[in-house]
């Protein structure tokens, strides 16, 4: 939408995306170096960047350098010359402009820092940075060798808070210049007079100061001393913002030589530690006399279980359950039989009943049958046996005229002749 009279009407968001893409599009804006005096550093602690802002005259540029690219950094103060090298970028979120710087060097030391880049890609490429070859600070120290010099006040910061938090540990100072010309040798002969002293540890400190100042701990030699250390080191060298290549090689970096010294374990960190592993030990100790304890009554009862007593009373306890199961069975079996018994007993009876029954009825029937039969119930109906001769006669026509024969009755018997023999009805 637009007003006839006047431009074009954008939106923020529109107008910033295009201000974005002109300015790191622009030819240069992807790479240029910068000159100006450094203010208000900080060192964001959540995400690791540095932030500071690099000023001329009346003009103020907003700077970033990503976490990343903190440890390379040389000393940043307010107020010291520098040239940061990196890429224009824009946050649009706020409409602003920042260099992104990937590089920073001191204005005027321009030399000594390209020696300090050149020799930490040299041993960077060697390992002697990689972490795997860090090695663990011991848990309980009992003597520490201090690399430093006797006036310093790194040194005297060092062992004051050391002598606070732990004044078990006893402190031998190897004294050693930490400045100038000669000192980088100096340094290599009292690590190496520390490590053959044989403590704990080894702790390189000294106060804050100029890059330049710095620079006899970014020495080779030293360097590659700390490296071929055969005990750990802790460096604390400068301020928080200080960083040397002995920090990069030091199996420990704290920021300053105070910080160093509360990487010590404090006595009291130490003492509670001891209660507490005195009382899980104590705790560990009972219960493993317990488990032990109960080891031993099960042992024991297994030893008096295999006794020839406690064998011969177990099978007498045997013995007598087989028995006592044994009398039951044969009560059971016995009443088991007893009902059997009675029940075959009452089958039998009703058995004979029915059978006497039966054969009742059939020799009922008998004797119907046989007493038709009976020659005397015939004989009571006026019939009469004949014989001759003690033989029966059955039929009329085998019996000769004149013949004497003998007539059974029902009552008495008759002798008769034969007269005559035919059919009659």
């Amino acid at each position: 939408m637009s007003d006839e009279a006047g431009p074009p009407v954008i939106g923020v968001a529109a107008l910033s995306t295009a201000l974005k893409r002109l300015i790191e599009e622009a030819p240069g804006m992807k790479s240029l170096a910068v000159r100006g005096e450094i203010s208000n550093v900080h060192l964001q602690r959540g995400s690791g960047h540095c932030y500071f802002s690099l000023k001329e005259q009346q003009a103020v540029l907003n700077c970033i350098v990503l976490a990343r690219y903190v440890p390379f950094l040389p000393p940043l103060r307010d107020g010291a010359k520098i040239v940061a090298s990196g890429a224009l970028t824009t946050y649009a979120a706020q409409g602003r402009y920042q260099l992104r710087a990937t590089t920073i060097r001191l204005d005027g030391e321009g030399d000594l820092f390209a020696a300090f880049e050149s020799l930490r890609i040299q041993l960077a490429a060697e390992g002697l940075f990689e972490p795997e070859r860090k090695r663990v600070l011991p848990r309980c120290p009992f003597a520490v060798a201090l690399v430093s010099s006797a006036t310093a006040d790194g040194a005297r910061d060092f062992r004051t808070v050391l002598a606070k938090r732990a004044p078990h540990i006893r402190v031998s100072l190897f004294e050693t210049s930490v400045q100038g010309e000669h000192a980088p040798a100096q340094i290599v002969a009292a690590l190496q007079a520390a490590a053959a002293s044989m403590p704990d540890l080894i702790v390189l400190v000294r106060g804050g100061g100029s890059f330049e100042d710095l620079f006899a701990f970014s020495h080779e030699s030293v360097v590659r001393a700390i490296a071929a250390c055969p005990l750990p080191v802790i460096t604390g060298i400068g301020h928080e913002s200080d960083v040397t290549l002995a920090d990069h090689v030091a199996d420990v970096r704290a920021s300053t030589p105070t910080d160093a010294a509360t990487r010590l374990p404090d006595l009291q960190d130490l003492l509670q530690s001891l209660r507490s592993q005195r009382l899980a030990l104590l705790r560990g100790m009972r219960t493993r006399f317990a488990a032990s304890r109960e080891r031993l009554h099960q042992a024991q009862r297994r030893l008096e279980a295999k006794s020839p007593r406690s064998r011969l009373q177990e099978r007498a306890r045997t013995l007598l359950a087989l028995r006592l199961r044994l009398v039951a069975a044969m009560r059971q079996r016995e009443r088991e039989r007893e009902l059997l018994l009675d029940r075959l007993r009452e089958h039998q009876e009703r058995a004979i009943a029915m059978c006497v029954q039966r054969n009742r009825h059939r020799l009922q029937v008998a004797v119907t049958a046989l007493h038709g039969r009976d020659p005397h119930a015939l004989l009571a109906l006026g019939y009469a046996i004949i014989r001759v001769d003690g033989s029966v006669v059955k039929d009329a026509a085998h019996v000769p005229l004149g013949t004497l024969v003998v007539a059974r009755l029902a009552r008495g018997t008759l002798q008769a002749r034969v007269e005559a023999a035919g059919d009659y009805e």
